[in-house]
């Protein structure tokens, strides 16, 4: 089984959440992290996995320019319903993309 198969959409999200420096919100301490195998990275997953994370109540999405799942993110918080403000978007690029 893949990690999205793995992720039960009726378990309770948790709501610990950590105080990062500089931001008047806090942040969740548990997400939703698309990653590693070729079918957690189809975006019909990733976008039923982090619409149904949304739903549930959670509120921290990652994505990676590596991963190619930016799009599927972005759907899922649309389709959601949850106000984007309400919501913590976490990403790390490609270095090589950035411009010196």
């Amino acid at each position: 089984r893949t990690m999205a198969s793995q992720w039960d959409p009726a378990a309770k999200v948790c709501d610990d959440v950590v105080q990062v420096r500089g931001s008047t919100k806090p942040m969740p301490s548990v997400g939703y992290i698309p990653c590693c195998s070729e079918t957690d990275l189809k975006p019909s997953v990733v976008l039923e996995g982090a619409t149904r994370f949304l739903k549930r109540g959670g509120r921290l999405l990652d994505t990676a320019q590596y991963y190619k799942n930016e799009g599927a993110i972005g759907e899922a918080i649309q389709r959601s319903g949850v106000p984007r403000a309400e919501i913590f978007v976490s990403s790390k690029i490609d270095i090589s993309k950035v411009p010196s």
